[in-house]
């Protein structure tokens, strides 16, 4: 089969605000990747690479990994991009174009690897302004998929702005709600159907 590569930070991971298992993970059922999963459970191969708290790398210091999400990949094989949250929350002054840059920096790392259909770059769901005293966190977010859109256009990759989706947050306005799982895997499948013959 061919494969879908999900890589991303907590909430590819499937982390669970509220605490309700031990793991600090939501059951495997009510993951957004679970449900992409069982859909294509008969075309595609679907590993998840999310982690807590990842950033969007720093090459060439952090391309072990990297160099083995794009080892093998095929024509038909795709690999999908989630991350720059975090780039935004760690910061006392949150700065998009930090963070736009590193992903450019990535993208063009990518490319040199893999070919351009196999590639997809989504932008984050933004915190909501009102979880922070001011609205630079959620503004630099938008800007930040903003600029992720720009750098795509320009290599000639898909790129999709979560933050267009009305994905529900739990309460910490920062993961997925159970409820924004399912509609991230609704709009994902979609993308997936609509770009497997990109």
């Amino acid at each position: 089969m061919k494969k879908i590569i999900f890589y991303g930070d907590s909430n590819t991971y499937g982390y669970d605000p509220m605490g309700f298992s031990t793991r600090m993970r939501y059951p495997e059922e009510f993951r957004w990747t679970t449900k992409v999963r069982k859909y294509f459970k008969n075309k595609y191969d679907i590993i998840e690479e999310g982690k807590n708290g990842r950033l969007i790398p720093l090459l060439p210091n952090e391309s072990k990994f990297v160099e083995k999400l794009t080892k093998n990949l095929v024509h038909g094989d795709m690999l999908f991009v989630m991350l720059g949250t975090n780039d935004i929350l760690v910061a006392d002054y949150p700065n998009a174009n930090i963070a736009i840059q590193k992903m450019k920096f990535l993208i063009d790392w990518f490319l040199k690897k893999i070919m351009k259909s196999n590639l997809f770059i989504i932008g984050p769901v933004p915190m909501p302004s009102k979880f922070e005293d001011t609205p630079e966190y959620h503004n630099e977010n938008v800007k930040m998929n903003s600029g992720f859109k720009t750098i795509c256009m320009e290599s000639g990759i898909k790129c999709f702005d979560a933050g267009a989706w009305g994905i529900a947050l739990a309460c910490d306005g920062i993961h997925f709600s159970q409820e924004g799982h399912q509609k991230f895997a609704n709009h994902i499948i979609d993308v997936i159907n609509c770009c497997q013959n990109y």
